[in-house]
């Protein structure tokens, strides 16, 4: 598979193209990348062709406004030390009013068990589970932890300002928010609570996610004319590099593959993974507006690919039905795999 654009022709020199209206100077050498942005044309690997169709009026993910949105799945993530289990929000709507679940999942068993509701938990952010069997989230503005069990709650975070749940080292040693006083990501070490702003400029960071190996995260970083950079971060080194920008602004989650030879992430347009030694970018499947969305791309500790499915649709008149699901998804054959009965 290689990636359609001018890029593939360079090969060492100038090369000049005279077209009736544009002309084209391009100039490159082998060791570029073969894709280093979004405007390059990449190949859709999983077509789709089914969808729920949905009027314009409602394809936009910002300002949508839902009418039925009650028992939608929201941010997840994996146990790392039983891949059977998960946790994940749950929307719940009584009176017009929103509560958020705090549920755990076992795939083997299919039992679900909820530890926790509040209408102050904060779906978008992904509840994390560390090693040492705390579950991390968000709830009014500050990050939380509960035991596996919805015992022994307590408070990580504190102030005036929201703090942004990001990510957990795989060690479980230390956590990333964001810290809406600073502008800046934030490191805490939770054994002493020393907390640590990175010495890089991290305004506008979302979406954090670590190496296999520990020593490196990725974050996307929104920037001001509506897209945004991935960027690398050394831990050791304290450097930071732009290996692949996106145009769109919306995105919904980016994840390292367990081997650490790709990024996934989930935008507007679509599902897409980048090759982290080249920097070789492919289209997974393709979004349509609202109607269809693989959003928030996950791994657990066996490799295998979580995602959240969302559709919304008419559900008569002008009422419009969102259902969030998470699923699973073999690349290989680029089928859903149904984790819920």
């Amino acid at each position: 598979m290689q990636c359609i654009s001018l890029f593939n022709i360079c090969k060492m020199k100038k090369i000049f193209l005279f077209l009736p209206v544009l002309l084209f100077i391009i100039s490159c050498s082998d060791d570029e990348p073969i894709c280093n942005n979004s405007d390059c044309i990449i190949e859709i690997t999983c077509p789709r062709e089914a969808y729920i169709p949905v009027e314009d009026s409602i394809s936009s993910s910002w300002g949508t406004q839902y009418n039925n949105v009650d028992g939608t799945q929201q941010a997840f993530s994996t146990n790392p030390n039983n891949s059977n289990e998960l946790v994940y929000i749950n929307t719940k709507i009584v009176d017009f009013l929103a509560t958020y679940q705090l549920f755990i999942y076992n795939k083997g068993t299919k039992q679900k068990q909820l530890i926790y509701e509040s209408p102050g938990l904060y779906g978008l952010n992904a509840p994390l589970w560390s090693r040492d069997n705390w579950i991390y989230f968000n709830s009014n503005s500050h990050i939380f932890k509960i035991k596996s069990d919805g015992s022994d709650l307590t408070q990580v975070t504190f102030g005036s300002y929201i703090n942004r749940l990001r990510a957990i080292t795989l060690d479980g040693e230390e956590l990333i928010y964001y810290d809406d006083s600073s502008f800046s990501l934030v490191k805490i070490d939770l054994e002493t609570n020393e907390n640590k702003v990175f010495p890089i400029n991290t305004e506008a960071a979302f979406d954090v996610t670590i190496s296999p190996d520990n020593n490196q995260m990725i974050f996307l970083q929104g920037k001001a004319t509506g897209g945004s950079d991935i960027i690398k971060y050394n831990f050791t080194t304290e450097e930071k590099e732009i290996i692949f920008e996106i145009n769109d602004a919306s995105k919904f989650g980016v994840c390292w593959s367990k081997d650490g030879e790709y990024i996934y992430w989930s935008d507007i347009s679509g599902l897409y993974r980048l090759n982290v030694s080249n920097n070789y970018a492919e289209k997974i499947t393709k979004h349509f507006g609202s109607g269809l969305r693989y959003e928030y791309p996950h791994f657990d500790n066996n490799g295998t690919l979580y995602l959240r499915k969302e559709t919304a649709w008419k559900s008569g008149g002008n009422e419009i039905s969102l259902k969030g699901e998470i699923i699973e998804y073999d690349l290989n054959t680029c089928t859903e795999i149904d984790i819920f009965e």
